[in-house]
């Protein structure tokens, strides 16, 4: 099921240096997450999760959300890590106007 994204803010965080985490702002909702790496140890895990792998060599790793699951709020702390990887971005979007 698609949300209607109208009256929402999009935003997005790059991962300095291509790996690290992205802090995703209080009430913002994921989108889209791109990956890309070079090691075959990456990973990026969403909100304290478990670490989901990033495949080397290929084409970047893109996760699409077209749900509400991925919140960020008091309790999960709305951190994104990205481990080995050498290029990271995370879009969302927030309810109002930041």
């Amino acid at each position: 099921m698609w949300h209607d994204l109208s009256g929402y803010t999009p935003g997005y965080g790059i991962a300095a240096g291509g790996a690290g985490t992205v802090t995703v702002p209080s009430g913002g909702c994921i989108t889209h997450i791109v990956a890309h790496a070079t090691a075959g140890s990456a990973t990026v895990a969403i909100f304290g999760g478990a670490a989901i792998p990033v495949i080397n060599g290929a084409p970047p790793t893109e996760i699409h959300f077209n749900h509400d699951l991925y919140v960020s709020n008091a309790g999960n702390s709305g951190s994104v890590v990205f481990t080995d990887t050498d290029q990271a971005v995370v879009f969302w979007v927030r309810s109002g106007n930041y």
